[in-house]
């Protein structure tokens, strides 16, 4: 991703001199061509902004077994052979707080019939950071997991046990309670 040191700098440059074209009353085929680089830099700024605003701890560890307190925030696949949960993390051992992931998404051997939405759990878990494509140009899901905010991945090969949810931000609940619909 370009860094707003050169993104500001451009769009403002862009922006001045197309407003110096309207002023000036330069001809029409110049405005348009000005209009068309100012807009593209603000498309360009728009991306960057989002791209910042997305932005989520990746987990980044050496270690790959960590135990994990969160709350399920969905249920994924609960028809498939491998269904999945994605987790709001309270506690990943071994991780500092800051750097703990938004979500982490966690498949499972078989779905234990009492879990739902809203939940929290507490279990141990083989996790990793999203993988990129496998081969050049192929599916990136470490991106599209990026812009979700999952910065973790992973399985759970034990059971899973349910705790005391402790209370929710806001906007949590209205996660859960979306999803538990």
């Amino acid at each position: 991703e370009p860094p707003w040191l050169w993104i500001l700098p451009v769009m403002g440059v862009a922006g001045g001199i197309y407003a110096l074209s309207v002023w000036r009353q330069w001809p029409v085929v110049v405005r348009h061509g000005l209009l068309f680089i100012v807009m593209f830099t603000l498309g360009v700024g728009l991306c960057k902004l989002r791209t910042e605003r997305v932005a989520a701890p990746v987990l980044m560890s050496q270690q790959t077994q960590f135990h994990l307190d969160a709350v399920i925030m969905d249920i994924v696949g609960t028809d498939s052979s491998e269904p999945k949960l994605l987790l709001a993390p309270l506690r990943l051992s071994g991780v500092a707080p800051e750097q703990t992931p938004i979500r982490v998404r966690l498949s499972l051997r078989t779905l234990p019939p009492d879990l739902a939405p809203g939940q929290s759990i507490s279990v141990f878990a083989i996790l990793h950071p999203p993988a990129g494509p496998s081969i050049p140009g192929g599916y990136d899901y470490a991106r599209t997991a990026g812009f979700d905010a999952v910065g973790a991945v992973g399985f759970a090969p034990g059971r899973i046990r349910t705790i005391d949810t402790p209370p929710l931000p806001a906007r949590l609940q209205r996660i859960v309670v979306l999803n538990h619909l």
